[in-house]
């Protein structure tokens, strides 16, 4: 399900590579005697399920199909109210005091109070914004395709970087059963020349 990242290095901008076995040069922090890469590859559809699974191993209660449409801190108790709509139709965005943010209809609602609250709705934040926790624009974006064996990659995980991508990069990952996963990554608020919208165009052309 995961594969720890082993033998492999970098591209460096001007064409040297550097690669080696990272289980060979470094002990495993723990035990000291297990050897082991430095780095692991796992999609998210099976990160998102082991978590789960663990969670709810320790007493969680998962529920699923659940969509937020407000969430409000109430002072006086020191906890969140968060309620959700189960087949949530989202028809309208807001960004109130209130943590409103979507218009919702259908389906029926439920409450949950809870003293922590995760915002963990991805790179848009939608829940994170219209309580104004997050107010800037999401600032880099990433692409991600798969590759299916057989191939001729002979590495768990190669970085590349290109000048015209920098301070961006690509990168090859090995998954399970030999498949591969290739990104290209571009971070326009740390510099460089490339843009949001190079992204589709220097993903194909490292590529090939």
């Amino acid at each position: 399900m995961l594969i720890f990242l082993q033998k492999g290095g970098f591209v460096s901008p001007v064409g040297n590579s550097f690669t080696g076995d990272s289980a060979a040069e470094m002990p495993d922090l723990i035990s000291g005697k297990y050897r082991r890469g430095v780095a692991v590859t796992v999609k998210r559809v099976v990160l998102d399920e082991a978590v789960v699974k663990a969670g709810q191993a320790l007493g969680v209660v998962f529920r699923d199909g659940l969509n937020v449409f407000k969430a409000s801190f109430v002072a006086e108790t020191g906890t969140w109210h968060v309620e959700c709509r189960e087949d949530l139709v989202q028809n309208q965005t807001s960004n109130n005091n209130e943590g409103g943010i979507a218009a919702a209809s259908g389906g029926e609602i439920h409450i949950f109070k809870a003293r922590a609250l995760v915002c963990a709705d991805g790179s848009p934040s939608r829940l994170a914004r219209s309580l104004g926790i997050v107010r800037s624009e999401p600032n880099a974006v990433c692409s991600r395709t798969f590759i299916q064996p057989p191939h001729t990659f002979k590495w768990d995980g190669m970085v590349f970087c290109p000048p015209s991508l920098l301070p961006g990069y690509c990168a090859i990952v090995k998954h399970t059963g030999g498949e591969l996963g290739y990104m290209t990554f571009i971070n326009p608020a740390l510099g460089g020349t490339a843009r949001e919208d190079d992204l589709s165009r220097l993903h194909h052309e490292f590529i090939h």
